[in-house]
């Protein structure tokens, strides 16, 4: 199988949402799981509106996507925060005790079913420890819930740790690479 990943900013994600409508069906299926609130948003609406608490603490702060291909198929998407100078301001992540002016926070991998079990979310995993590397950024955190084994494994796989401290109750903890 050959894929192609790609970084794109949040204005390119909304430019290809009507062109890869199956992709962001199945991944808007994803968020509602996630976070009973994106029910009654569109996907559009998400990620218009996202994180802006973040911008809010952090004005240099910026995300961004990775978007994995399949002959010009979206099969994966990850999306990520690059922390600017006042990363430290925000309250979210106070319970670390870490620098987050030196930290990438990975909000999350989807890889459609039929594509999971395939390596995809270590290549991405890997473009991401490319780009802490080229920023000087000391650590790489996400938040896994404890039932998503399948998530679980594959970071620990790639060198994450858990942090016996809970992002989000009632089991969602954070997990570091450094």
């Amino acid at each position: 199988m050959k894929i192609h990943i790609k970084i794109l900013t949040k204005l390119e994600i909304l430019s290809i949402i009507t062109k890869q409508n199956d992709f962001f069906k199945q991944y808007h299926k994803y968020l509602i799981g996630l976070s009973k609130k994106n029910i009654n948003k569109t996907i559009d609406d998400i990620f218009k509106n996202e994180k802006n608490y973040i911008f809010e603490e952090d004005k240099d702060a910026k995300i961004f996507y990775l978007v994995c291909y399949n002959d010009n198929n979206i099969i994966a998407l990850s999306k990520f925060i690059v922390f600017g100078n006042d990363g430290n301001n925000i309250s979210f992540f106070n319970k670390l005790n870490i620098d987050m002016d030196k930290t990438i926070f990975i909000f999350g991998v989807f890889v459609l079913e039929k594509f999971r079990g395939m390596g995809i979310n270590t290549k991405m995993i890997n473009i991401i420890k490319e780009i802490a590397n080229k920023t000087y950024k000391k650590f790489i955190i996400v938040d896994i819930k404890n039932t998503n084994t399948s998530s679980i494994r594959s970071f620990i796989k790639n060198g994450f740790i858990k942090i016996d401290i809970k992002s989000r109750e009632p089991d969602i903890y954070f997990y570091i690479y450094s």
